[in-house]
């Protein structure tokens, strides 16, 4: 990989990390990157001759991450009860599922297609929780 890519790949690498901590509650999707392990050397060797960029978003990564360390995990268990009664089993509902406003109760739920159900992503659910999870373990990874 040319030391230009190395570089511009760092930089997407921290900056994703910079934006998924920042907005928690509006994840990016996960990306995958992968750097051999020469690459790997290379922007180690960067960061350590004195690269102000490479160093810059070095000391960003690491910033972000200390500050997670003290972050309070989040838990399956903090949301609503699931219909199976185990506070350990993962509850959400799908991002286009509404309560039907036919029923008492709004069972069973019905899709719209387009539109996004706010309570999806709530303290109600686990799927915020999952994400931000997500996003810090990738972030610290």
């Amino acid at each position: 990989m040319r030391k230009k890519d190395r570089l511009l790949l760092f930089w997407a690498i921290a900056l994703l990390g910079i934006t998924a901590c920042q907005r928690e509650q509006q994840i990016a999707p996960t990306m995958l990157f992968n750097l051999d392990y020469n690459d790997m050397l290379s922007i180690k060797e960067d960061i350590r001759s004195g690269n102000k960029k490479m160093q810059w978003a070095y000391a960003e990564i690491i910033t972000i991450s200390d500050s997670l360390l003290y972050e309070e995990p989040y838990k399956v268990t903090d949301g609503d009860l699931p219909p199976t009664g185990d506070p350990h089993d993962f509850f959400t509902i799908g991002k286009y599922a509404f309560p039907n406003p036919d029923t008492p109760d709004g069972m069973p739920y019905i899709r719209k297609d387009g539109m996004i159900n706010p309570e999806a992503r709530g303290d109600k659910y686990d799927l915020a929780r999952y994400e931000q999870t997500t996003a810090r373990v990738s972030t610290l990874a």
